[in-house]
């Protein structure tokens, strides 16, 4: 699945997350300003979410993540963290 992702830039997470783990379409996730669909697949599954080294901000341990939902017609916020990588250095792991 990460090759044809890599190749293709075509992603399908409810391919990679079983249904019943999976939120509702009324569920958002972000990190930062942006709509984090691999990051909030990480999380649902409990896992590590990865990243390349574009920029300084993505080499640490962990990321916020901003889940965003209705609940009884009220707008509801909750940030998460989730366990991420993208080089050694944000695993811990001496060079």
């Amino acid at each position: 699945m990460l090759i044809k992702t890599l190749f293709d830039r075509h992603r399908k997470y409810d391919e990679c997350v079983p249904a019943d783990q999976m939120d509702s379409a009324n569920v958002e996730y972000r990190h930062g300003a942006d709509l984090a669909e691999g990051l909030s697949a990480a999380f649902a599954v409990g896992g590590l979410a990865l990243s390349f080294f574009s920029s300084g901000k993505w080499d640490c341990g962990s990321l916020d993540l901003e889940k965003t939902w209705i609940n009884d017609g009220d707008v509801e916020t909750r940030v998460l963290s989730v366990p991420h990588a993208c080089s050694a250095n944000s695993l811990g792991i001496a060079r």
